[in-house]
């Protein structure tokens, strides 16, 4: 028979699915309410913020209700920068149904984004969120697309934008759509 409850059994919950980095920041968010979105780290790849470095081979979680652990091991990553990192996030708070996380990712993309919107980081994030996210009705799709609208003359500038708009005709429709009858005419 096969163990279907192997949580329960070895006390450890295997996320092996789920980008490591990412999980650290869904668990901190959990524990804390609140996660590092790696605005420390520059789109050439510097980390500033010496406390998202997770530089040790494993991250081991002890939950105050049961013990039980999460153990990863987490590879250091410093080219993300935090529209990469929020996406992420997002579409965890996402598979894992938590609405908080959700909430709070989609206002650290859109403070973030502000400033981000002409990096190719901005273009890799829409493509990221259009691929994992299946519903219409999306807050960070929204944030992204009016982000996009706001910049359309020079983002159709951009080889990695027009890419990502050529690649995926959903996300090309909705910005066309808020280009020219405003973002909240779904």
């Amino acid at each position: 028979m096969v163990d279907y409850f192997q949580e329960a059994a070895t006390g450890k919950i295997d996320l092996e699915d789920d980008d490591p980095f990412t999980v650290a920041k869904m668990i901190d968010f959990l524990y804390r309410t609140r996660y590092n979105d790696d605005r420390g780290v520059g789109e050439e790849g510097i980390m500033i913020d010496q406390s998202s470095l997770i530089a040790a081979e494993s991250l081991k979680v002890e939950t105050p209700l049961r013990n039980t652990s999460v153990a990863t091991s987490l590879p250091l990553d410093t080219t993300r920068g935090p529209l990469i990192t929020n996406t992420k996030v997002y579409i965890l708070g996402d598979k894992y149904d938590i609405p908080s996380l959700k909430e709070v990712a989609t206002r650290k993309y859109k403070e973030a984004v502000k400033d981000r919107w002409d990096n190719d980081t901005f273009a890799e994030s829409a493509a990221i969120v259009y691929k994992n996210i299946i519903s219409d009705e999306d807050g960070l799709k929204d944030v992204i697309v009016e982000a996009a609208r706001s910049n359309i003359c020079q983002l159709l500038n951009r080889g990695e934008f027009v890419r990502v708009l050529r690649n995926n005709g959903d996300m090309a429709f909705d910005v066309l759509r808020a280009s020219v009858i405003g973002i909240g005419s779904k």
